[in-house]
């Protein structure tokens, strides 16, 4: 089945198919007739499924047949700015008006674009109501709501701001919800949001155990920065690095760097702006590794990425998911390898269960072993010079002795 099977206007056809976008996958397949019917729709799909397409190209069309409005939510700005590019994409020739709202920038540029008027708003929950409090935005006029990984928007705890943005969308006439998972949290966003709805949901074509070889490695904290050299020499090409804390990031960025490696890094403590860029670099292959933190677990596209690594296991089961998600991509394969202490070999249990597949475990001593440190080698090193200096006095006084002796 084709684009055009589905009834949609001929000029996104086109858009679709200038992007290299040749057939529909099982969720648009599935969302797009749904959501052109005026469809509520909750549909459950992982990530890299084509869930942006499912729901952005029903919903501008309706836009070009109604004239109507539309508020995309996202749970993080790289993720909405994922989203907005598409869209921008998708309406080249066309005259919808499209504007992305995040926070960690100035306001004047987005409030100007408001006074133009935006028919699709994308953007994070907190700048949006931030806006719509102030009078800038006014959404009680939008007409669809679609709000996009809905899981991890409630882990971060968005609950609240989302129900105060849904209680004002007074004259809403259409609601789409799309989630990897569908927990207990989302269900009671789901109730809150809609009564009536159609059910999606999608499983991978690939399981994570046909498409992504997983590996770890038990390696001392001292080793881990030669044994990233040593993976990067060996499986070659791209690689996405993650790392728990923005310090941890930024000091392997510049120890890669050191090494004459061309490297990005994703942190909160970028700027927009910057993040933008460094996944633009990636992505054009100007950049052979981006370390990041979680902001790029989820929802970032990068295409046939071969390797993935886990610089520290991430603290629950879906982050693990995501991470390794961002490899073995669209039908290409790809591996994942964290690297562990020996108090993780529970949770490595666990993350095979819910992976479904064996993560194969490496304990090499030359992994394991600690580099002395440097107060260490210090303590060694005056420890020497001490002996030494001992050394030379009993020499000292033993040649006295036999000086004295020969008189």
């Amino acid at each position: 089945m084709n684009f055009k099977s589905l009834n949609i206007n001929h000029r996104l056809i086109e858009n679709i198919s200038r992007i290299g976008i040749k057939e529909p996958t099982e969720i648009q397949l599935k969302a797009i007739p749904l959501v052109l019917e005026g469809k509520n729709i909750i549909a459950k799909s992982q990530t890299g499924s084509g869930k942006t397409l499912a729901f952005s190209i029903p919903i501008i069309q309706k836009i070009l047949e109604e004239k109507t409005r539309a508020m995309i939510i996202a749970p993080t700005r790289d993720l909405a700015n994922q989203i907005f590019e598409n869209i921008k994409n998708f309406t080249k020739g066309t005259d919808i008006k499209s504007e992305i709202f995040f926070g960690g920038v100035g306001y004047d540029r987005q409030i100007k674009m408001l006074g133009k008027g935006v028919d699709i708003i994308v953007g994070t929950p907190g700048r949006i109501l931030d806006l719509s409090r102030n009078k800038f935005m006014n959404i009680e006029h939008i007409d669809y709501l679609v709000i996009d990984e809905a899981d991890e928007l409630l882990d971060m705890g968005f609950i609240e701001n989302i129900k105060k943005i849904v209680k004002q969308l007074k004259n809403r006439k259409q609601s789409l919800l799309f989630s990897a998972t569908i927990n207990d949290k989302v269900k009671k966003l789901i109730n809150f949001i809609m009564h009536e709805y159609e059910e999606i949901n999608v499983k991978s074509k690939k399981d994570i155990s046909q498409s992504i070889e997983q590996i770890a490695y038990v390696v001392s904290q001292s080793n881990k920065f030669d044994l990233i050299l040593e993976l990067l020499n060996k499986y070659r090409g791209q690689a996405i690095i993650f790392t728990r804390k923005k310090e941890e990031a930024k000091r392997l960025t510049y120890n890669l760097s050191k090494k004459k490696i061309k490297v990005e890094a994703l942190h909160s403590d970028r700027k927009q702006s910057a993040r933008m860029n460094a996944l633009k670099r990636f992505r054009n292959y100007e950049v052979d590794v981006l370390v990041s933190t979680n902001v790029a677990a989820r929802g970032i596209d990068i295409k046939e990425l071969p390797l993935v690594i886990n610089y520290n296991l991430p603290d629950d089961n879906d982050s693990y998911i995501h991470r390794i998600g961002r490899t073995g991509r669209a039908g290409s394969n790809g591996v994942a390898i964290s690297f562990i202490s020996k108090s993780d070999l529970e949770k490595i249990k666990t993350f095979e269960k819910i992976t479904k597949s064996k993560i194969k475990i490496i304990n090499d001593k030359k992994y394991t072993q600690k580099e002395q440190s440097n107060n260490d080698k210090l303590v060694n090193i005056n420890l020497k010079k001490i002996e030494n200096k001992n050394n030379y006095r009993k020499s000292k006084n033993k040649n006295l002795i036999l000086k004295k002796k020969k008189r």
